[in-house]
């Protein structure tokens, strides 16, 4: 299309004053409406006109192919629709074939008069791109005619999906924006880089889509322009994607990209007879894929051509019978497919059912895996320590859980009706521990003895319970029992009471002597009489403590202690009823909490944070420990290494005495490298004693409060107190 001239220097016509005629013009001021419908035919199929010359454009002359004109382009003026001479109404212009196909304008609204500008328009918009197939003279990414959902819904071509008038409508708008967009920005240079990137900048050029594939050269892709209406194109930049051919307009999988491969074949011979002289009908073509699982069949149909019949859900199922097609066939959908003519695009028509894994087995507790204590605090504030809700006791016979048997799968069928097994469920194992059994049905674990039920590396067990009715004094002597005591009166003055489990007083402790492998709980407290002592690995739990020794690996939790020397390896609470304490040696590794420490009459309390003398003796031992399992390994390496050092063929003697001594080797290996880690543990609890806290609701004077290696010696009150060690200094804060 060529240009006006106009001579240099001078500024360009008004467009009121000086109209321009179609000869002259890009656009005339006031098109007829026939005149408009002859540009647009002209524009489609027909030979392109130049204004330099009606001849000069070539037939074969492709749109995407037009160069613009060296010279200055006229601005494009605003279209006038004609007035009606009786209404004063504007007279609608007819409807563009693009208009009657779908397809809308790069831009629906008129554009107003501008200036003349000396620079070159913008090339105008080929049929392709306006229905949203892009190439190389328009930098854009390759797109599919609509990629979320059916590609057909632009193209013009119906669907199962698309059918409905008002999906239809979203095509035009799709292309009309793709359009005005494309429209607002001029095309860069070659070689310069897209707008909005800074220049110099290299991008890396992004991962090719196996789904965009080339128009020229693809069959099933002409045939689908060729029903479209559509000419060839020869353009070898041109691409498409074969998303717009599936049902759910998203990309395919891998396996379906081949099954688009094979429907190439088919389409080409359709075209090579669609050339022949003579217009023969030509049947519908349809085609069914199984996927690799068997697990769905798909659809997919070449159109007729000539006047050939279209396909009916009777050809659509004969086509599946012979695929051998025989569960889980949509016969909906089918129908649906056939009414709609959708041709091109690829349809799930089958599914088969999966099958149904079995249930494995489970366990249904009876008592609880983790030993919880319930207190209940009183309304004076106290804790009953009488009903602590964590011993768990059975008799023999009683059931400790369900073992629930697995269930069978249920067998599912793919398309072709074969069956598809299902995994089974898997049995469960059943928590047997000792002094446990399975019942004859294996269906109930059962407690095979009295005693008390814990669970422990997964198991369930029962250890035996020595139940005392009374106290513990002359009549019942010193009790050492393996597993846990239950006392339900006192422990007298002078007896000793061992026990592997936990310790359980629910009366008072009288200067005894109570060790434990677990708890001690003691329910009305312990007043020691200068010489009674606990001692557990586990915590300690007492109404009160009075002049007893008491040392724990676990909490010490009670209201009140009193001249007692008390040692805990973690912590020590008195935070309930009276929550005093007063006087004595209190020691913790970690923490402290009480309500007072102290009292008025200036009794002396020590109290020390840090390293506890249990966690020193722990730590002796381990060390000592060490270097015995040290010297054991160095001692077996020398054995291994001078009966190695032997004859080429040693005595089956002295074979099974190196294996004897590997095997001793690795255990004592494994066991030194099990004391290691549990030292290096003790070595950082001892250096971090900044993380060491005493709190306090009033702390008494005289106080003597050491953390770590550093000691402070309170003489004066404090309130709200937080004592901790800060750059190598005990402080005293308020909080």
């Amino acid at each position: 299309m060529a240009a006006t001239e106009q001579e240099p220097g001078t500024q360009p016509p008004v467009p009121e004053e000086t109209p321009t005629t179609a000869n002259e013009g890009n656009v005339p001021e006031r098109a007829e409406p026939g005149k408009f419908i002859s540009m647009i035919q002209n524009f489609l199929g027909g030979t392109p006109r130049h204004a330099a010359g009606e001849g000069a454009a070539a037939a074969d002359t492709s749109p995407s192919q037009a160069v613009p004109s060296a010279e200055p382009q006229p601005p494009e003026t605003e279209l006038q629709l004609p007035e009606d001479d009786h209404t004063g109404q504007p007279v609608p212009i007819p409807k563009t074939p693009l208009e009657l196909a779908g397809i809308q304008p790069a831009s629906s609204s008129p554009t107003p008069p501008r200036a003349r500008e000396s620079t070159p328009q913008p090339r105008p918009k080929t049929p392709l791109e306006l229905a949203g197939i892009q190439h190389d003279p328009v930098p854009a990414s390759p797109v599919s005619m609509q990629a979320e959902r059916q590609p057909s819904q632009v193209a013009g071509v119906p669907s199962a999906a698309s059918a409905k008038p008002e999906t239809m409508a979203s095509a035009p708008a799709a292309a009309e924006a793709a359009g005005a967009a494309s429209n607002t920005s001029e095309a860069p240079a070659p070689g310069a880089p897209p707008p909005g990137e800074p220049r110099g900048e290299a991008k890396p050029p992004p991962p090719p889509d196996e789904n965009i594939l080339p128009v020229k050269g693809n069959a099933l892709y002409e045939l689908y322009l060729r029903r479209q209406g559509v000419p060839p194109i020869d353009d070898p930049d041109l691409t498409f994607n074969l998303a717009q051919f599936t049902e759910w307009g998203g990309p395919p999988t891998e396996e379906q990209r081949g099954w688009f491969r094979s429907f190439e074949p088919p389409a080409r011979n359709i075209l090579q007879q669609a050339r022949g002289e003579e217009e023969e009908p030509i049947e519908h073509v349809p085609m069914v894929r199984i996927s690799r699982d068997r697990m769905s069949a798909f659809f997919y149909a070449l159109p007729p051509t000539y006047g050939a019949d279209d396909m009916t859900p009777e050809s659509v199922m004969n086509a599946l019978a012979e695929a051998r097609i025989g569960f889980g066939i949509d016969e909906l959908k089918v129908a649906e497919i056939c009414h709609d003519k959708c041709y091109f695009t690829l349809f799930e028509v089958a599914r088969g059912k999966p099958p149904e894994d079995g249930a494995d087995g489970d366990v249904e507790d009876h008592f609880a895996r983790e030993q919880e204590i319930h207190l209940q605090v009183k309304d004076d504030n106290t804790i009953d320590y009488k009903d602590l809700g964590w011993l768990q006791t059975v008799h023999e016979g009683d059931v400790i859980c369900d073992i629930i048997p697995p269930t069978s799968a249920m067998p599912g069928l793919d398309v072709l009706g074969g069956e598809i097994r299902g995994r089974d469920g898997k049995k469960a194992v059943a928590p047997k521990g000792s002094g446990t059994r399975l019942s004859e049905d294996e269906s109930r674990l059962l407690a095979a003895i009295d005693g008390v039920v814990t669970f422990d590396a997964g198991r369930f067990r029962v250890d035996p319970l020595l139940i005392i009715e009374g106290s513990v004094e002359t009549a019942t002597g010193n009790i050492e029992t393996v597993g846990d005591v239950l006392i339900h009166g006192d422990v007298l003055e002078g007896f000793t009471v061992e026990a592997t489990g936990n310790i359980t007083v629910q009366g008072m402790v009288e200067g005894a002597t109570m060790v434990a492998g677990g708890d001690i709980q003691v329910g009305r407290g312990m007043n020691g009489n200068s010489h009674g002592s606990m001692q557990a690995k586990g915590e300690v739990r007492s109404k009160f403590i009075e002049n007893a020794t008491v040392t724990t690996g676990g909490r010490i939790v009670c209201d009140t202690i009193i001249n007692s020397t008390v040692s805990s390896d973690t912590a020590i609470e008195v935070k309930t009823g009276r929550g005093a304490i007063i006087g004595g040696n209190i020691t913790a590794l970690e923490r402290i909490d009480a309500l007072s420490i102290g009292n008025q009459s200036n009794r002396n309390i020590i109290i020390t944070l840090g390293s506890t003398a249990n966690f020193l003796r722990s730590k002796q031992e381990l060390e000592q420990k060490r270097t015995e399992l040290t010297r054991d390994v160095e001692e077996i390496e020398k054995n291994i290494s001078f009966l190695d050092a032997g004859a080429v063929n040693p005595a089956p003697n002295i074979v099974s005495m190196v294996d004897d001594f590997k095997l001793k080797l690795s255990v004592q290996k494994m066991q030194l490298s099990n004391v290691e880690r549990q030292l290096a543990q003790m070595d950082r609890k001892q250096t971090d004693n900044t993380a060491c806290r005493l709190r306090a609701e009033i702390i008494y004077p005289p106080a003597q409060i050491t953390i770590g290696n550093v000691t402070k010696v309170l003489r004066q009150m404090a309130f709200s107190a937080l004592v901790y060690l800060k750059e190598g200094d005990v402080h005293v804060a308020n909080v």
